[in-house]
């Protein structure tokens, strides 16, 4: 059985974009029916909920004819389960610092899973209604409360339970990842979830944020030299 769907990953990863969207749909609900019939589900709970959300975020964005983000998240539930030339791993694990990330997955797996998943599903969402021209992401705004509301819970979860301080990282160049994240750090401190932000990097990007007010006036500046990345630390 496990063999069957080994198969069938490397063949969807194989084939890149050329997978379509119900093959994709195919693949990551019979590695779902494969977790929980195999045990694999208790054994392994991270990858369990990690694969289960994103099936269920894949075919949420599918009932809305969102085809290109139904197979980035598709996608990612198959590189999770083997990732073979593929990264498991997105915007929520891209900007979260390694260390806060392995304490967090040490603690809690299963809200590791849903944190990581709502984020990236959530994200999605957002990075495409700035960025892209697809203006179908300025209309459904049901899936916009839905994504948002299921991150909003999880997020607030893993404010509660990961250990402080949580460490961030965001790229100099700021990616639209990075202003996602920029973006949830400011209203989860304007509404009261986090009680403090200290800026760890250069004195010309803090400035900068500052500036295009992306993050608080009360933020507090450590001068830390890193090449490509400045670091957000939050209580």
């Amino acid at each position: 059985m496990a063999k069957k769907f080994l198969l069938l990953i490397l063949v969807s990863l194989e084939l890149g974009f050329s997978t379509t969207l119900s093959e994709l749909l195919n693949t990551v609900q019979d590695l779902v029916t494969d977790y929980e019939t195999s045990g694999k589900a208790i054994r392994y709970p991270y990858l369990y909920t990690k694969i289960s959300q994103y099936y269920r975020y894949g075919k949420l964005y599918t009932s809305y004819g969102l085809e290109k983000s139904a197979i980035n998240l598709l996608e990612l539930a198959s590189c999770s389960a083997t990732p073979i030339d593929c990264s498991p791993y997105k915007y929520f694990t891209r900007n979260l610092h390694p260390k806060s990330f392995s304490q967090l997955f040490k603690k809690n797996p299963v809200l590791t899973a849903k944190v990581e998943t709502s984020y990236n599903a959530y994200a999605e969402w957002w990075i495409n209604k700035k960025f892209s021209n697809d203006e179908t992401y300025h209309s459904y705004k049901n899936l916009e409360n839905i994504l948002k509301k299921d991150f909003l819970d999880a997020w607030a979860e893993f404010l509660r339970t990961a250990d402080k301080p949580i460490h961030f990282q965001v790229s100099k160049s700021l990616k639209p990842a990075d202003l996602f994240l920029l973006d949830i750090l400011y209203n989860s401190y304007r509404l009261g979830f986090i009680k403090k932000i200290t800026f760890y990097g250069d004195k010309g990007d803090y400035m900068r944020l500052l500036h295009e007010g992306l993050i608080p006036y009360t933020v507090q500046y450590q001068p830390y030299n890193c090449t490509n990345y400045d670091f957000l630390v939050v209580y």
